[in-house]
């Protein structure tokens, strides 16, 4: 997994291989815990993209593929619902397609996060998966949001 330099008259940036990225996103979400990712710095293997869902601009989508030779969507390396929570951006809900299939990483609490495929789309292939996770998040952030929020409020009465 070597990573190359390349040199551009304007600008020098560094490409990692698709594993490399895929595990350093992986490392970074292992808790969910999301940091922007700069979407100028994908390789050009990968491609993203980052829009509001409110406008009040605390909620966002922010999602990155896979493509392949033929330009096609290959893989779904991360599709993910973000929040502004107390000045901090916090990932309630996320898709990926790593194992082969999409499956949904979402957080109750600040605890670990919980993985399954209730409710995700099992036909098709990485382009339907990604416009489905993305048409997901975007038709239900709120309900994402609102049981965080509301099992935070649980566990804080719990700990008084």
């Amino acid at each position: 997994m070597g990573r190359r330099t390349h040199r551009n008259p304007r600008k020098s940036f560094v490409v990692l291989s698709k594993q490399e990225t895929v595990k350093h996103l992986v490392k970074r979400q292992k808790n969910l815990e999301l940091a922007t990712p700069d979407l100028s710095k994908l390789p050009k293997s990968q491609k993203g993209q980052q829009f509001m869902l409110s406008s009040d601009r605390t909620d966002r989508v922010t999602y990155i593929y896979q493509l392949d030779v033929n330009n096609e969507v290959s893989e779904v390396i991360n599709v993910s619902y973000e929040t502004l929570i107390k000045g901090k951006w916090k990932t309630l809900c996320r898709y990926d397609s790593e194992h082969g299939f999409l499956h949904r990483h979402s957080r109750l609490r600040s605890g670990e996060p919980i993985t399954n495929t209730v409710g995700v789309i099992k036909k098709g292939g990485s382009n339907d998966w990604l416009t489905w996770a993305v048409k997901d998040i975007s038709n239900r952030y709120l309900n994402y949001k609102n049981g965080y929020l509301n099992s935070l409020k649980k566990s804080n009465k719990k700990r008084k």
